[in-house]
């Protein structure tokens, strides 16, 4: 029996969609609190005939592909960053991850130790992040998520023939409480959480004679999007947060060389603010969407320091 305190996750960039380097594959290993692949298929088929006993005809099953849920603890990560790069469609350069049109696909791999003690390997391929998610509170440590889409599922008893493992190159675990900062022009109000969203709409793509997606098809804009949630103390938030007014937002988390994780996001949209209570207190919500900035030609950029 497979035990999950002994399933370990590996990603690594693939160079062919759909394809897992087979030349001396590096792999890398992703730190999760939750970690979940599983294969789906588009179709159940059946006959429509009608028979005398009722029964039903065969089923058979088509349009496999890869669905797959993550999650984790939020540090300056180099594995990690594989995921995000897939989410924001662009490759980290000087130290940046800036939002772009690139289809970036990963394999992800879990090893899983049965009780005999050998290994059952499941490698999904074509994998592209549907959504990213990083979220953080007053009182909290900061955690990511991950949608992943992917095209096919393979499993095996060894690891491929040169693959290697490491470790990757992490940073200290950031909580609410520790160093870290949030810009928003104009705001004096102090602010509790951060919900920060990148979402692209991802679906597989099948074609005739083959079980599994041969690729993974993007359906509009990217859409980025921060809650935020503060303490009301007067009127500045409504004043700060108005209609149709973009405003410049970021965020740090981490201090330090080598923890710092600023994300900006030039031009926000809010919608309107919400009013709500939590803890005694009388605070405010509101959801603020990121807008192209027609000069950096992005909305929103990841740096790292």
């Amino acid at each position: 029996m497979a035990d999950t305190a002994d399933t370990i996750l590996s990603v690594i960039r693939e160079v062919t969609p759909g394809v897992t380097p087979t030349a001396a594959p590096g792999f890398r290993y992703l730190d999760t609190t939750d970690a979940t692949f599983n294969t789906s298929a588009a179709n159940q088929i059946t006959s429509d005939i009608t028979r005398a006993n009722r029964a039903p005809g065969d089923m058979v099953t088509s349009g496999f592909s890869v669905d797959g849920s993550l999650a984790g603890e939020w540090r300056r990560d180099t594995t990690l960053e594989l995921v995000l790069e897939s989410a924001l469609g662009s490759a980290k350069a000087s130290n940046k991850i800036v939002g772009g049109s690139g289809n970036i696909y990963n394999t992800f791999e879990q090893r899983m130790t049965t009780g005999t003690g050998s290994f059952l390997y499941f490698a999904n391929a074509g994998c592209r992040t549907s959504e990213f998610g990083l979220t953080l509170d007053a009182q909290s440590k900061a955690t990511w998520s991950g949608s992943i889409i992917g095209m096919a599922q393979t499993q095996r008893t060894a690891i491929m023939t040169g693959a290697t493992y490491t470790a990757a190159t992490q940073g200290k675990l950031i909580d609410g409480s520790g160093a870290g900062s949030i810009t928003i022009a104009g705001l004096t109000a102090t602010a509790y959480s951060i919900d920060l969203r990148v979402t692209t709409n991802l679906s597989p793509k099948f074609g005739l004679f083959a079980p599994d997606a041969f690729g993974i098809a993007t359906g509009g804009n990217r859409v980025t999007t921060i809650t935020i949630q503060g303490y009301r103390d007067d009127l500045n938030p409504d004043t700060v947060f108005a209609r149709n007014t973009p405003i410049p937002v970021s965020f740090a988390l981490g201090g330090g060389v080598g923890n710092v994780t600023t994300v900006a996001m030039p031009r926000c949209f809010a919608m309107p603010l919400e009013r709500q209570t939590a803890d005694n207190s009388e605070m405010w919500s509101v959801q603020l969407y990121a807008a192209n900035d027609t000069t950096l030609n992005s909305e929103v950029f990841f740096t790292f320091s």
